[in-house]
């Protein structure tokens, strides 16, 4: 069952911007216009190479400095897919989506961060959550001693595309006391020391501001500052 968080971060990794090219959009270049439009869908995986929708789970857009209003919302339909409207005030956005299962709480919450600041519009993400069962044996094979009112990070290294890297490794300021990727049979493994072919990292034991750091020769990623909240899954795309 660890093998399903693992396809999911993947297929995360993997969505198309709405630039048609699969780049994800970031800040500069044309003016922002007043609206973007950030699409996807919140599932969580079934088996390897399979995902579940998730009806009916709210997603919000927060701007990085004001966790406590959002400035988008809407709520999955029966497909799990959801749309957001998110004003820019003529800005890129900055901030990231919270995935809330705020009417069966029978999903851990997760706090998604795209690679950059979005200029533009962004469709085919997937946001993933994970049950306390999940949760709990990616912590055991990975981190024993995760301490409660800390956060795991969830990283995927990716190209301009969104393709996810193999050959990574992370690191974080503050630094995590525990680093951790998948192994070859597709399953989080303490002695793997970087990323396989989906690009995953994980991170343990981390809360507050964390600046995440993805790191290869002859790569050049943008490091990016997350928010790494107690007891919850916060998940970013690491990119050049």
């Amino acid at each position: 069952m660890t093998k399903s968080l693992l396809a999911l971060s993947v297929l995360a990794a993997c969505g198309n911007a709405a630039d048609g090219g699969g780049t994800l959009p970031d800040a500069g270049g044309d003016p922002v216009p007043a609206m973007i439009t950030v699409s996807g869908q919140v599932a969580q995986a079934v088996y390897a190479d399979d995902v579940s929708p998730l009806p009916g789970i709210p997603v919000r857009a927060f701007d990085r400095d004001d966790e406590l209003t959002p400035i988008a919302e809407a709520t999955a339909d029966d497909l799990g897919n959801f749309t957001l409207s998110i004003p820019t005030n003529g800005e890129p956005f900055d901030g990231y989506l919270l995935a809330h299962d705020e009417f069966t709480q029978q999903q851990v919450d997760t706090y998604f961060y795209l690679s950059a600041p979005l200029s533009a519009d962004s469709a085919g993400l997937l946001v993933p959550l994970l049950s306390p069962y999940l949760m709990g044996l990616l912590v055991n094979e990975c981190n024993p001693d995760q301490a409660a009112g800390k956060g795991v990070i969830v990283a995927v290294a990716t190209d301009s595309a969104r393709k996810p890297v193999e050959g990574v490794t992370f690191t974080s300021a503050p630094a995590a006391n525990r680093y951790c990727y998948n192994d070859g049979v597709w399953s989080p493994a303490p002695l793997q020391l970087r990323t396989i072919a989906d690009g995953i990292g994980y991170m343990f034991n981390v809360v507050g501001p964390v600046t995440v750091t993805a790191n290869k020769t002859g790569a050049d990623f943008k490091p990016r500052l997350v928010t790494a909240r107690p007891d919850v899954v916060t998940m970013v795309l690491i990119a050049p």
